[in-house]
């Protein structure tokens, strides 16, 4: 358990190094185990969810190693295909391990996996997709039994762009037998990383556009070394707190590009944005401006990970916003500890209406969730008074590395026990 106190009402100013993808990192991590060797992960973020999934991988036999931002994954030898405990409940993207183990050992089974509670994330997309690949899948009451003779490519259209599921059908679509047609994919940026680093490891993937993905399968794979893409919605957080706080902030990032959605909302609100090829800078001098509606979807949409966040700098506009939630429906459990603090907040199903106050007050909250946790961090930087974040959990620590010492590099009065 973890608990931030926090002085608030301070403006923040300064720049930050935004490390490593945290949507990137696992299912590369997954990738690793079709491949007989070594596989190398640089600018590797020291979190709590890569250290689960690298517990995860150990149990299947793996060697894995981290020393100071680089992830070394040994699946030379892969003897387990049981997956229990609970470091699967916790971490959904354990999943991802399901197609990946299916091209490996043909037969993988685990208890059904977790993650915050944010909303129903069913796994059916992903157990849709393996059986179209030619995987017997059972579900039982506290497991998943999955076998194969052999994975065989396959034409697939997924329903819903689901992140998840497109990565499962990537990783194992490259080991598979023949070509696989997806259609339906998720475009975000994390995915084009992943294949980015699938092609290092030798799989044939081509024709990458909005929606569809080819994949030709091969047999063997190469070692490879690959560095992670800056995390955008660290970055996002960041910007956003600035833009709560007040001050100026300068973030360095090498895809800027997957900041546009977000851009265009901060300026909306009455932020200054400046960006370059490795920057994106924001700046807040006056009260923010409510926005009218701000709709949460899959990229390029505005990120339903930063959708807590920037309910927070809403809470202190001038005016009305709306916020609605596409994406998963119980995003809104933030509201409540938000509430406590003064804020004006209403709740109609899967859409938020916020009414600007003039300050937000420092109060005992309690994270609830990744997201909603650094929203709460961000809330209390910008209100009057101290706050107390409990994150009983450590659900903060999944998604940021070191949150208190990059909010004190901006100046921010935060320490955690």
């Amino acid at each position: 358990m973890s608990r931030y106190y926090i002085d608030g009402g301070i403006p923040l100013k300064g720049e930050n190094i935004v490390k490593g993808c945290k949507n990137s990192v696992l299912p590369m991590m997954a990738a690793a185990l079709i491949h007989k060797g070594v596989s190398i992960i640089e600018n590797c973020p020291d979190i709590s969810d890569v250290r689960d999934m690298s517990d995860i991988l150990r149990s299947l036999g793996c060697v894995v190693n981290y020393d100071r931002g680089t992830l070394t994954i040994d699946a030379s030898y892969v003897d387990g295909d049981y997956l229990s405990g609970e470091i699967v409940k916790k971490v959904r993207i354990s999943v991802l391990v399901m197609g990946a183990m299916l091209a490996r050992k043909g037969c993988i089974r685990m208890d059904y996996p977790g993650g915050c509670r944010i909303g129903k994330r069913p796994i059916d997309y992903h157990i849709d997709v393996l059986r179209s690949l030619g995987a017997n899948i059972t579900e039982k009451d506290d497991c998943i039994e999955a076998e194969c003779q052999a994975l065989k490519g396959a034409v697939i259209y997924l329903p819903f762009p689901s992140v998840g599921a497109t990565e499962n059908a990537l990783i194992a679509a490259a080991a598979a037998q023949g070509t696989t047609i997806l259609r339906g994919t998720a475009n975000e940026p994390e995915i084009h990383d992943l294949c980015v680093m699938l092609r290092k490891m030798g799989a044939d993937i081509s024709n990458f556009r909005p929606g569809k993905i080819i994949v030709r399968g091969k047999d063997s794979f190469l070692s490879a070394r690959h560095h992670l893409m800056s995390d955008r919605i660290v970055a996002g957080t960041y910007a956003i707190m600035a833009a709560a706080c007040g001050g100026s902030i300068r973030l360095q990032m090498d895809n800027v590009y997957a900041m546009t959605s977000l851009s265009k909302v901060l300026k909306q609100m009455g932020c200054i944005v400046n960006t370059g090829n490795d920057y994106y800078e924001v700046t807040k001098k006056a009260r923010l401006r409510a926005v009218e509606r701000i709709v949460t979807e899959p990229f390029p949409g505005f990120p339903t990970d930063l959708q807590s966040q920037i309910m927070v700098a809403l809470c202190l506009a001038d005016g009305k916003s709306t916020i609605e939630e596409k994406i998963f429906e119980n995003r809104f459990q933030v509201v409540d500890e938000l509430v406590k603090q003064g804020a004006d907040i209403s709740v109609f199903g899967t859409r938020a209406v916020i009414n600007g106050c003039k300050r937000l007050y420092g109060k005992e909250t309690t994270a609830k969730e990744l997201r909603g946790g650094a929203a709460l961090i961000t809330a209390a930087l910008a209100a009057y008074g101290q706050s107390i974040v409990t994150d009983e959990n450590d659900y903060i620590r999944r998604g940021y590395e070191n949150i208190e010492n990059d909010v004190k590099g901006f100046g921010g009065r935060i320490y955690r026990d």
